[in-house]
């Protein structure tokens, strides 16, 4: 999902492997400045019944 903070746009979502490959091909097919890419761990509730850790 897009956001603007000031003059850059944040992208956020869940991406596997050959997804997230195809963003920065885009990014680079438009000529855009890639400036930082994280990876976020989801945090999970107690009651999701998922036993790792966040």
């Amino acid at each position: 999902m897009p956001q603007r903070r000031g003059a850059d746009t944040v992208l956020t979502g869940p991406l596997d492997r050959s997804a997230l490959y195809g963003v920065l091909a885009e990014v680079d097919a438009v000529g855009l400045d890639l400036v930082e890419i994280r990876q976020l761990t989801a945090r999970r509730s107690p009651e999701s019944g998922d036993s790792r850790s966040p």
